[in-house]
């Protein structure tokens, strides 16, 4: 991914990737490693999908084009919710309360890296 969610421990990561990595390659290449990740899980297995970036191209945008594959379809997958519970979760992170089914957690949050 681009690391865009630890630029805070990596600043030079600004000057090292370009945004024709982060918005034309990165999702391409991050689609197709998913798709054939998910060609190893068992049966009833869940696959998840996690980045140390807080752009959309490189998370909910994978996210929803592996949706649309028969990778998804034909192998079984459905959305997961994380457990979380749509009425008490307040977090602006958290997309499966704006009905995704998706978590960003940002430094400011969750005082963790992206």
């Amino acid at each position: 991914c681009s690391s865009s969610g630890v630029l805070r421990r990596r600043p030079s990561q600004r000057w090292e990737i370009t945004q024709q990595e982060v918005f034309a390659q990165l999702p391409y290449l991050q689609l197709s490693i998913l798709e054939k990740a998910a060609s190893f899980v068992r049966k009833g297995g869940r696959l998840i999908y996690s980045t140390c970036s807080v752009l959309d191209v490189e998370n909910d945008g994978v996210v929803d084009e592996f949706e649309r594959t028969r990778a998804f379809s034909n192998l079984g997958f459905s959305r997961w919710d994380f457990g979380l519970d749509e009425a008490n979760d307040k977090s602006s992170t958290c997309n499966y309360a704006h009905g995704k089914h998706t978590v960003t957690m940002l430094p400011t949050e969750y005082g963790n890296d992206g």
